[in-house]
């Protein structure tokens, strides 16, 4: 028998239409599979990656609570609640850009909502300091607070922030600080 003939009797069976849609179905089956797994594994699987994405560290005492407020008032109110429990001798947070509506004066901007809440939680005002004006983004807030830090002469901080961004605003403080001894 000639090898040459083997060849090409093989490849004609690979690619006819009966090998094709075994194949098809096969891949088809494997990803039905793999979609239903994962609807019903959703739970445990997004825990697992929300795990991974979120930073969270032991609070340990130190001599300034940052609050990093978001897109909700949970930091706000943690940073209360920190500083109650004495884990901070003063709150600072960084100063929210102003929404369309709150220049045109139809809603209260988010720095004097969150002054209010942090009174209303036990926060002396001599305790608050409200750092920059309209501060965009995390990294410039990191930026705002590394150097309000370094001017001070403080030496640790403790930082509380939104879950999602956790990584990204210890990343940028880290950044921001590096050198300069605050922990």
């Amino acid at each position: 028998m000639d090898p040459t003939s083997d060849v090409r009797l093989m490849t004609s069976e690979a690619s006819s239409p009966k090998n094709r849609w075994r194949w098809l179905s096969l891949v088809l089956g494997c990803l039905l599979l793999l979609a239903i797994t994962t609807v019903w594994l959703r739970d445990p699987l997004l825990r697992g990656v929300a795990g991974w994405w979120v930073f969270d560290q032991p609070i340990t005492q130190s001599e300034v609570i940052v609050a990093f407020p978001l897109a909700s008032g949970e930091p706000v109110l943690e940073a209360a609640r920190l500083y109650r429990g004495g884990f901070g001798k003063r709150v600072i947070m960084t100063s929210v850009p102003l929404r369309p509506t709150d220049k045109l004066g139809l809603t209260k901007p988010h720095d004097e909502g969150n002054r209010q809440l942090l009174r209303e939680n036990g926060v002396s005002e001599k305790d608050f300091l409200l750092l920059g004006q309209d501060v965009p983004t995390a990294h410039v807030a990191a930026e705002t607070v590394a150097a309000w830090a370094k001017q001070n002469g403080v030496h640790s901080l403790t930082v509380v922030t939104e879950q999602f961004p956790s990584r990204r605003v210890k990343w940028s403080l880290e950044r921001a600080l590096r050198g300069s001894g605050v922990a």
